[in-house]
Order: C-alpha cells, then sequence, then structure tokens
C-alpha cells in the first residue's frame, strides 16, 4: 500500500469516528449506566429463541426450526434441511465454511450433530418417534454434503425436561463463578454418553493448570496464523445492524465486554481492523482472563476411525449444553487447542487418551451470567 492509500484510509477513518463521537456523545451516559444489561433485540433475527409453541409452522419445520438453535462452529450455521413425506434430511451447506480455520470440517460435521439432537428433542414434544437416524457422512459428505436423514414416525407425546432448555442455551463467553459442579450432573452426562465416545474432565490443580497452558499458548498460535484469524474473523459482524441483517456470524454483542467496549468496536471498526494487534491481543487476553476463571473444563474424545464420529460427537455436545442449562450451568467451548496440531497433542496428554483417541471438543463448565444469545437466520433460507 502506498502513501497516498494509507493517507485516504486514515482520513476516512478519522471523519467517520469524528461524526460518530459527536452524535453519540449525549447519548453516552445513558448506555453506559446499562453496562452489563445485555438485552436482546426483538428483532426477527431473534424470534425462533422465543417460539416454544409451533405456531404456524408444520410439525417438520418445526422440528427443523429447533435444530436451527443448536450450538454450531462460530455461528457459521452450516445447515441445509430436506423435507420429504416422513424424513428430514441434513446437509452441510459447505459454502459455510470456516475454511483453514477448519480444514478437516470437524466443526462443521459437529454442528450438524448439534442439530439432530435438538430435532430429536422437539420430535418427542410434537409426538413422533424418530424410528432411525441414517448417519451417512462418511459416504456422501465430499460428494454432496449429505450428512444424515431422520426417519420419523407417530407417537405418544413424550414431554422432554430439556425441551425449554433449547431456547434458553447459550455460548457463554464471561468469567465463571468459583463454585463446584453438582454431582447429579456429573452422574447424568456420564450415563448420557454415546457408545463410541468419551468425556474426560480436568478439575484437579495440576490437570487444570496443564489445561490451561495448552489453551493459552494455542490461541497465540492460532491468531498468528494468519489465514486461520482471516477465515474466522470473516464471521465477525461489527454493527448491530450487520449482526441482525446477515443473522449469522460471531460479534461483542454475545461477550462480558462492557456495554462502552461494544459501542465502541460498533461505532469505530472497520473491517481490516479485525485482523490488526489491537484485536489479536484482546482475544488472547479474554482467553487468558476466563481461562485462570475455569475451574472445570471438559474434552469430549473420539475413535476417527469409526464412522460419523464426528456427527456422533456433535449430538454429544449439545447434550452437555442442554443438560448444562437445565442445571443452571453455563458452557463455552475453546477450538483453539483442538484445532492446532501440537497442543493436541498435548491435551491427548493431559487426558491421558489413548493413541487412536482423538480430542473433539473441549469446553469450560461452570456456573456464569446471562449474556446475549446469537442471531438465527430464516427458516426459509436453510430449507431445501
Amino acid at each position: 500500500m502506498n502513501l497516498d492509500s494509507e493517507f485516504k484510509i486514515e482520513r476516512r477513518r478519522f471523519l467517520k469516528q469524528s461524526k460518530q463521537l459527536i452524535s453519540v456523545l449525549p447519548l453516552l451516559p445513558p448506555l453506559l449506566s446499562i453496562q452489563g444489561c445485555n438485552l436482546e433485540s426483538s428483532t426477527p433475527a431473534y424470534a425462533y429463541w422465543k417460539q416454544k409453541e409451533k405456531g404456524e409452522f408444520t410439525d417438520f419445520q418445526y422440528i427443523v426450526m429447533c435444530g436451527t438453535l443448536a450450538a454450531n462452529a462460530h455461528n457459521t450455521q452450516p445447515w441445509l434441511f430436506k423435507i420429504e413425506q416422513q424424513q428430514i434430511h441434513l446437509y452441510a451447506d459447505r459454502e459455510r465454511h470456516l475454511g483453514a480455520a477448519d480444514a478437516d470440517r470437524r466443526l462443521m460435521l459437529m454442528s450438524i450433530g448439534c442439530a439432530i439432537e435438538n430435532m430429536t428433542i422437539a420430535a418427542r414434544q410434537l409426538g413422533y418417534q424418530i424410528k432411525n437416524i441414517m448417519l451417512d457422512a462418511d459416504a456422501r459428505f465430499k460428494k454432496d454434503g449429505y450428512c444424515a436423514g431422520l426417519e420419523l414416525t407417530k407417537a405418544t407425546v413424550q414431554s422432554d425436561p430439556l425441551f425449554d432448555s433449547l431456547f434458553l442455551r447459550q455460548t457463554t463467553r464471561s468469567e465463571f463463578l468459583i463454585e463446584p459442579i453438582p454431582n447429579q450432573f456429573m452422574e447424568n452426562i456420564q450415563s448420557n454418553i454415546f457408545q463410541q465416545l468419551g468425556l474426560k474432565w480436568a478439575g484437579d490443580i495440576e490437570n487444570r493448570a496443564c489445561t490451561i497452558g495448552a489453551v493459552q499458548a494455542a490461541v497465540r498460535d492460532f491468531l498468528n496464523h494468519p489465514q486461520m484469524n482471516r477465515d474466522v474473523m470473516n464471521w465477525f459482524r461489527i454493527t448491530r445492524d450487520e449482526w441482525n441483517t446477515k443473522r449469522d456470524g460471531i460479534s461483542i454483542f454475545t461477550s462480558d465486554a462492557p456495554e462502552y467496549i461494544k459501542l465502541w468496536v460498533e461505532l469505530f471498526s472497520f473491517q481490516e481492523d479485525l485482523l490488526s494487534e489491537e484485536f489479536v491481543q484482546a482475544e488472547i487476553d479474554f482467553i487468558d482472563r476466563v481461562s485462570q476463571a475455569t475451574l472445570f473444563w471438559g474434552l469430549i474424545y473420539g475413535n476417527n476411525n469409526q464412522k460419523n464420529t464426528q456427527i456422533i460427537a456433535g449430538r454429544m455436545i449439545e447434550r452437555v449444553y442442554l443438560h448444562a442449562q437445565a442445571n443452571g450451568l453455563a458452557v463455552h467451548p475453546i477450538s483453539y487447542p483442538t484445532e492446532m496440531p501440537k497442543q493436541k497433542a498435548h491435551l491427548k496428554k493431559v487426558f491421558n487418551l489413548k493413541e487412536q483417541e482423538e480430542p473433539l471438543f473441549l469446553f469450560r463448565l461452570g456456573k456464569g451470567v446471562y449474556l446475549e444469545r446469537s442471531v438465527r437466520r430464516d427458516l426459509k433460507t436453510v430449507l431445501i
């Protein structure tokens, strides 16, 4: 970039920031007074979080809608659904990919698994039994993105105790309270593990310290990898308007950042700023801070030599989220160590995994504060 180009960019930045700062000064006191009160917008992008009744949806449309509320990688919402008679087919939307940040599409496939788990709960709530879940990602995924088919039959309505958690679940990007985890929760989760998966905890001082060390090293390696960082930040939505319009991606609005920081980012940031040293350091500082404030870490792992392991892991991930929500607990996945080979190997040692076992999903667990949830795409955009 030449000096003339740099001058134009800085001039544009200065003019925009000056005008916006002047316009927002009268609003700053009331805005700062609600710091910490992360109130969700009433725009359509949040509507599905309140849709506990079927309303105008058909039964199968509603089951799909509940699927779209599932946890997913960086809120890419990488799914497509096809309703056919008594079946719902799930495809990965391969264009909604994190690129180098998810080179083997592990995160994408786990996101599909999360959606399947939500759909099984919603189906029971509407009086359907899922007769068969046909997983076929290994055979067809590379060809057309096909992942699974759900075959449903009419049955007795079964009110699922986790149903309400579908609409309350969130990824909690904040410090957790230093409180113990109820034994009942730990027992429930361990009894709900799928056969080809495992779940281990890092709760003692030594394992926790080693896990935190792996996380802190991985976030630095990841963010200093230009392509990985760029591919993730392509999904960052700077302004509230962009967030509500695109209805996907990540933003500062779902974090525990003070309101004045969120306001500053929204008003004074540009797309090119997202890869700046300041933004990178802010994420590093955040991960360091919340890691140190975490007493319990969990790791879901599996054998990748077995079929459809990643989709099944996604179902397990969603179970952890929903059980945690039902028990007043918060979950925050940190995928940096599972994306970096060196730190993934370190996790295997920390959690004493066997040679064929691979770390799939590392998460923080604890009691957190309520934060704003992520926006969701219109159902019409995900139905084939």
